[in-house]
């Protein structure tokens, strides 16, 4: 993942540990900007957690994701040339046992048509 400027402030850390931020989805899943997107996921008993999907051909060590230093359990960092009609899925690799499952973007603002269950990054 490329350096980025988080979307996440101290203030919506503050509001998401009291349970009462209205505005989540704003600031977790995927946000297409000017040069790439930008991922967000609440993973707190993760050990490591990337961005999989078709711009990396679904490499699991191709965008891993930075763990917050402030205790928040949120993974995040920004994928380069990633834009809108994207499929992805973050994969979670737990601490418990090393269990690893790929799972979609419960922020996601479009999915797959099911029975396929990737996310979409959409603006």
């Amino acid at each position: 993942m490329e350096p980025s400027t988080s979307l996440i402030t101290e203030f919506d850390i503050h509001l998401f540990r009291q349970g009462a931020h209205a505005g989540l989805y704003r600031k977790l899943g995927s946000h297409p900007g000017a040069l790439g997107t930008q991922f967000a996921v609440w993973a707190p008993n993760a050990r490591s957690v990337s961005v999989i999907g078709d711009f990396n051909s679904w490499d699991r060590d191709a965008q891993p994701l930075t763990q917050r230093e402030d205790g928040s359990g949120i993974w995040e960092g920004e994928a380069a040339g990633v834009a809108p009609g994207a499929r992805y899925k973050y994969r979670v690799v737990s601490r418990l046992n090393d269990y690893a499952a790929d799972k979609s973007d419960p922020f996601a603002f479009r999915y797959e048509m099911p029975p396929e269950t990737a996310s979409i990054v959409w603006d």
